[in-house]
């Protein structure tokens, strides 16, 4: 999120792999944490 505040982005994009269950307890998601800490709006395509 850093790069969004320096760049002062107006909208993030991303992909998610769609994990679910145990895979996504362990590993968590990057979508999930984008999304709670961005700093502008966000974006997140299957």
């Amino acid at each position: 999120m850093l790069a969004a505040k320096k760049l002062k982005a107006d909208l993030i994009i991303l992909t998610t792999h769609g994990r679910s269950g145990l895979m996504h307890a362990l590993i968590g998601s990057t979508a999930e944490r984008v999304v709670r800490h961005a700093p502008c709006p966000v974006l997140v395509l299957r």
